[in-house]
């Protein structure tokens, strides 16, 4: 049981630092520009 729970933590660990490597490599990738691109598209309230 304790070593399931390691495991899974383990695991959580991993998918962590996966993500804020993506997120990091994202950021370098497109300078900003993609900061800026968000920005403009959720400024507005989408109308119906």
């Amino acid at each position: 049981m304790i070593l399931m729970i390691l495991k899974m933590i383990g695991c959580l660990a991993l998918l962590m630092f996966g993500m804020k490597t993506m997120s990091e490599g994202l950021q370098k990738l497109t300078g900003g520009h993609l900061r800026a691109v968000l920005g403009k598209m959720t400024k507005h309230r989408l109308s119906r």
